[in-house]
C-alpha cells in the first residue's frame, strides 16, 4: 500500500451496529483513528491520520469493540499491511540551520528503498530565485540515485553514490515558483535499505 494512507475499510460477514463503531476501535502501530463511519450494514470505514512511516503496519481490532444488530461482539482481528511511500509532500516547517542568517534549511524525510525499481517521492513547493541541494544518507546495503524535477516536469539534475555513500545533488537552481519533486532510488537495489533525504 501506498503512503499517504489515509483509510481503511472493514467489509464484516454481518451487520454492524452504527452505535457500536468509533474512533477508539482499532490499535495502530502508527498514527491515530481520526474518524470512524459505517458505509453499509456490513461495511465500517476507518480515517487514519499521521502514518508517514515505510514498512509493517499493523492494525488490530480488539474482540468485543463492535457488536452486530443482535449484540454479540466481534472476533479479534489483526493484519499487518506493507506500506510505502509514493510521492507525499516534503516534511514541514523548514528548519533554519546555524549560523542563523545562513539561510539554509535542512528538514529529513526517510523512507525504504524495497526492490530494484522502487521509488520514493516527495513534493516540496520553492520560490523562484532559491536554490536546492539534497543529499541521501543511505544504510550500507543501498547505492542511492537522486533526482529533482521542477513544476513542469524538467529534470534539474540527478547523482548517485555507491553502496554506502551519500548521493549529493548540489545547488540546483529554482527558475520558477511552484512545486518541485525529489525522486530517491537506487542503481541495482534488490534488498530493503532505508534512506534519509536532506
Amino acid at each position: 500500500m501506498q503512503l499517504p494512507f489515509t483509510t481503511l475499510r472493514f467489509d464484516f460477514n454481518e451487520e454492524v451496529t452504527a452505535a457500536s463503531v468509533g474512533v477508539n476501535d482499532l490499535v495502530l502501530s502508527q498514527g491515530r483513528v481520526t474518524g470512524a463511519s459505517r458505509v453499509d450494514a456490513d461495511t465500517v470505514e476507518y480515517t487514519l491520520a499521521d502514518i508517514s512511516r515505510e514498512g509493517a503496519f499493523t492494525v488490530v481490532l480488539p474482540a468485543g469493540v463492535l457488536a452486530d444488530v443482535f449484540g454479540n461482539p466481534n472476533l479479534s482481528y489483526t493484519g499487518t499491511y506493507d506500506l510505502d511511500v509514493g510521492t507525499v509532500p516534503f516534511p514541514t516547517p523548514l528548519e533554519a540551520k546555524a549560523p542563523l542568517g545562513s539561510l539554509v534549511y535542512d528538514p529529513l524525510a526517510e523512507g525504504v528503498i524495497g526492490v530494484a525499481d522502487d521509488t520514493d517521492s516527495w513534493t516540496i513547493a520553492l520560490d523562484a530565485g532559491q536554490t536546492i541541494t539534497v543529499v541521501v544518507q543511505p544504510d550500507a546495503a543501498l547505492a542511492p540515485q537522486v533526482e529533482v524535477r521542477d513544476p513542469g516536469g524538467t529534470s534539474l539534475g540527478t547523482a548517485g553514490g555507491a553502496a554506502g555513500a551519500d548521493a549529493v545533488l548540489q545547488t540546483a537552481p529554482v527558475a520558477s515558483a511552484g512545486t518541485y519533486t525529489i525522486t530517491v532510488g537506487s542503481v541495482g537495489q534488490s534488498s530493503a535499505a532505508r534512506t534519509v533525504c536532506g
